[in-house]
């Protein structure tokens, strides 16, 4: 199972780059999701722009 939590910033809906979120807060969130959510053992943070109509994770 994949799942994700996505923090982008667009105005059009079509395109979106990665919010730049405070590493303080990323650690503390990635923390908490591994010691809380069974069977997770790994978080990632997608930092990449995102063309047309690829917001979601594919």
């Amino acid at each position: 199972m994949i799942d994700n939590v996505s923090a982008v910033e667009t105005t059009d809906f079509m395109t979106a780059t990665a919010s730049k979120i405070p590493w303080e807060i990323l650690s503390r969130a990635a923390d908490w999701i591994v010691n809380e959510v069974a069977g997770v053992n790994r978080v990632l943070y997608d930092c990449t722009s995102k063309p047309p109509s690829t917001i979601e994770l594919e």
